[in-house]
């Protein structure tokens, strides 16, 4: 728990000098505005989904991997190799920084955007967590072999974000349930959409089931990458 703890309060560090805080904040604002202006009232609540999928994506799983390369550019990461930081403490520190910050900035969104409209904020926050743990974890584990983040980026990142990112196209009533319902952040978006309308049965049996196992087929991949290209010590 100790080895946690500084963990955390090292990444919080390391955030706000590579200004995220800053830059997130920025960026909810600027999605707040778009979905209040853009999108009429009585479909805030769709409005609101779509933009959580897309802007959860871009600070969890962009800004995760980024700073994960970033921490190799600068030797963060060697010189945690050294110490007792497990695979563990460093990718359990990322996922709660992360998403706890990539929540903060959908709030702010919401706060802006959101114009009264009838909301569950238990499902919000819940989809919201799995979501944004669930971004972290894989974009943590696909950065781990790269040492530069254009690498990542192109192909690897830009292309795996663009894919998980295209359930939000079901709210638009593109392409059949079925098929979206093959890419697991499906499931986290069905829980935040049930914070504004209700769910058939189905949905909510496919979101549970999928977010179990979506959380732990991305814990098991994060770490198994960790392994072959990071190194930290293992813990026991």
């Amino acid at each position: 728990m100790r080895r946690l703890l500084a963990t955390l309060r090292l990444d919080m560090k390391l955030q706000a000098r590579n200004r995220l805080y800053v830059i997130g904040v920025f960026m909810a604002v600027m999605l707040g505005l778009m979905v209040r202006f853009l999108i009429p009232a009585e479909h805030a609540g769709r409005g609101l989904t779509a933009f959580f999928v897309l802007g959860l994506g871009g600070t969890t799983f962009m800004f995760g991997a980024s700073m994960l390369l970033l921490e190799k550019a600068d030797r963060t990461l060697q010189a945690l190799q050294t110490s007792m930081i497990t695979t563990s403490d460093y990718v359990g520190a990322k996922v709660i920084t992360l998403t706890a910050f990539a929540m903060v900035e959908s709030l702010v969104v919401y706060a802006i955007a959101a114009r009264g409209v009838a909301t569950n904020f238990g499902w919000l926050l819940l989809g919201m967590a799995i979501l944004g743990a669930f971004y972290t974890l894989v974009g943590l584990g696909l950065a781990s072999r790269f040492e530069a983040v254009t690498r990542f980026l192109l192909p690897t990142g830009t292309i795996v974000a663009m894919i998980l990112q295209l359930p939000f196209l079901s709210l638009l009533g593109v392409g059949p349930t079925w098929l979206w319902s093959l890419i697991p952040t499906m499931a986290p978006l069905l829980l935040l959409q049930a914070a504004f309308e209700p769910l058939a049965g189905w949905q909510w049996a496919y979101a549970a089931t999928m977010s179990t196992g979506m959380l732990a087929g991305a814990w098991w991949f994060c770490r198994r990458q960790f392994r072959r290209w990071i190194h930290l010590p293992e813990g026991r």
